[in-house]
């Protein structure tokens, strides 16, 4: 009886060392969780850049209203620490489809009211769509609907240092489209 007493309670011992274990090796690193708060941030930041000034254009008169748009300007840039490239930020796709050989895809950042977009050429832009057969072409291809993670780059604009897809400056900043080159989309659950 004794004897089976000890041999539970070191099964017991045992399990519970095992736990601890595992939960040490799933746990992510301390640099893991440094990156991913890092890019918590960036997101937060561009978000937060873009939604405060479309309260403020609401709320501001027609001789305002431009130096609004500046103002955001310098949130967006200060935001993405001067840099247009953003990595691993979490978003859900709105929209997606084919054009002229290529995929176009609308996704709406997590905790936003804007789109994140390619560009299809329109207006005299570059096109950023994503070419018909590429390897991200084939990985969005059934993602449509789905959060998920992403990573690229705005292109490039003095009006608003990152290119907004609008024709009139109101929709710009009350129903953004920010123009995107994707390098990478992937399921948020994978």
């Amino acid at each position: 009886m004794e004897k089976a007493k000890k041999s539970k309670k070191w099964w017991w011992i045992g399990g519970i060392l095992f736990v601890l274990f595992v939960i040490g090796v799933l746990a992510p690193s301390e640099e893991t969780m440094a990156k991913s708060k890092e890019v918590q941030t960036s997101q937060q930041a561009f978000i937060n850049a873009v939604t405060s000034s479309m309260a403020e254009y609401k709320a501001s008169n027609e001789l305002k209203k431009p130096a609004v748009r500046n103002m955001r300007r310098q949130k967006i840039r200060a935001a993405l620490k001067e840099k247009r490239e953003v990595v691993n930020w979490v978003g859900t796709i709105k929209e997606m489809g084919s054009w002229l050989g290529g995929a176009y895809i609308y996704i709406e950042p997590e905790g936003s009211r804007f789109l994140i977009i390619t560009s299809m050429g329109a207006f005299g832009m570059p096109e950023t769509l994503i070419p018909e057969g590429s390897t991200l072409y084939n990985a969005v291809a059934d993602l449509k609907g789905n959060k998920v993670i992403f990573s690229g780059s705005f292109m490039q604009s003095d009006e608003d240092f990152v290119k907004e897809y609008s024709l009139h400056e109101i929709d710009s900043m009350l129903n953004p489209k920010f123009v995107f080159t994707f390098s990478e989309i992937k399921d948020y659950n994978q």
